[in-house]
């Protein structure tokens, strides 16, 4: 999954080379946060909804059932076994070198809201369920003032 965003980012670039926002919501945030750490210069900001950016294995019960399912029937259906990558782990923990935001909501279904929260990461709380943060007119106004604000010097 991070080849292709990495890809991906690298197409936007061709077109247009200046730093892109990375928004991505649950394991998107969590991509979009390792990406930046490997790619700095290419990224200007990332703004992750309901990533668990502390702890990306603390998930509530129910979630954690599921993924197992879903490990479970891709170790039968293509035969390897999958784990989380390492470097990806430590990628993860690193403080970030790009300006990061964490959107979450503490009624969170999915994922425990005190694992979106790192002391290196300023975060804001909204109303909502952790599949609704991607329809939730409040977290589009916050988008909006992040979005807005005025970018990073380069170099």
């Amino acid at each position: 999954m991070l080849a292709g965003l990495r890809h991906r980012m690298a197409e936007i670039q061709k077109q247009d080379s200046a730093p892109v926002t990375l928004i991505g919501h649950s394991r998107g945030g969590l991509l979009a946060k390792v990406l930046s750490q490997r790619r700095p210069t290419s990224v200007e900001q990332v703004i992750a909804l309901g990533s668990p950016l502390a702890d990306f294995r603390d998930l509530t019960l129910v979630t954690r059932a599921a993924v197992g399912v879903v490990t479970t029937a891709n170790e039968i259906g293509f035969g390897k076994r999958l784990r989380a990558e390492g470097r990806f782990a430590h990628d993860l923990r690193l403080p970030p070198v790009v300006p990061t935001t964490s959107i979450y909501t503490r009624s969170d279904t999915v994922v425990n809201f005190r694992s979106c929260l790192r002391p290196d990461i300023p975060s804001i709380s909204v109303w909502g369920s952790h599949n609704g943060l991607v329809v939730n007119p409040e977290v589009y106004r916050l988008l909006g003032r992040l979005l807005s604000r005025p970018r990073r010097p380069s170099g």
